[in-house]
């Protein structure tokens, strides 16, 4: 999602700390909201493509994983946001609370997971699952037009199960070939591919605010940014001590 150019990568080295506590952790998130939905729309789009009676995925909790992992991160990325200094000053249509209205469908979704125990009994009742349905398109061809609408429901099934299959009312966003991407829980419904569209929006504006703020400040030379550090341990019994130590710091690296 961020080029190593970026301002989310290269943080002022006089940054105030606060501040930088929390760019980082939006960063975190935008990067993991990027990495999971990126990985499930491929996947959603490869079984769309190619499930075939005698070729089915042994599993689908990579999907599930990167479902969740997605909503997870975003809800993160919205409490985030309102927090960070100086979050008032956030012009539309980027305010703080109506970016948390327009992401209420994530916002619930992650309810019903954080509290699956307590709302056991009555996702019973609703004759819903554990993990929720993810439903998609997956697109064969634009033109001439041919689609998928594709569905799972994960777990046990009991002898009827009505679903709705993934039929779009408006247009398409289509990321890897797999468009509106739906995950239910419960009653509710959460929109990724929506969400993922209005995201890139949102991160597209925060660089470029945080371009013009960091310019305004004096240009501080960036401080970079992701710490790796690894050595060798000495098993020979010589001595006590680490050899061959080395760290390094990744001025704008990618993930």
């Amino acid at each position: 999602m961020f080029e190593p150019n970026s301002p989310f990568l290269n943080l002022p080295a006089n940054l105030d700390r606060k501040q930088a506590f929390y760019l980082d952790g939006i960063r975190h998130a935008f990067e993991i909201i990027d990495y999971a939905f990126t990985r499930l729309s491929s996947g959603l789009n490869e079984i769309g493509k190619n499930h075939l009676e005698t070729n089915r995925p042994t599993s689908y909790v990579s999907y599930y994983l990167d479902a969740w992992a997605f909503v997870d991160a975003l809800d993160r990325l919205v409490a985030l946001w309102k927090l960070q200094p100086a979050a008032n000053t956030i012009p539309d249509p980027w305010k703080p609370d109506k970016l948390k209205e327009r992401m209420r469908h994530i916002r619930d979704i992650r309810n019903v997971s954080d509290h699956l125990a307590q709302r056991a009994d009555q996702i019973i009742s609703k004759n819903s699952t554990a993990l929720g349905e993810l439903s998609w398109i997956t697109v064969i061809s634009l033109e001439p037009p041919e689609m998928k609408s594709c569905f799972i429901r994960p777990g046990f099934l009991p002898s009827s199960v009505k679903f709705q299959m993934n039929i779009p009312k408006q247009n398409l966003f289509i990321t890897n070939g797999a468009g509106n991407i739906l995950l239910k829980a419960h009653t509710y419904t959460a929109n990724l591919s929506e969400a993922y569209q209005q995201l890139i929006d949102l991160a597209q504006y925060a660089e470029a605010s945080l371009k013009s703020a960091f310019k305004m400040q004096g240009g501080s030379k960036p401080i970079g940014g992701d710490l790796f550090a690894i050595c060798d341990l000495d098993f020979s019994g010589e001595n006590n001590s680490l050899t061959k130590a080395s760290s390094g710091r990744a001025k704008g690296a990618r993930r």
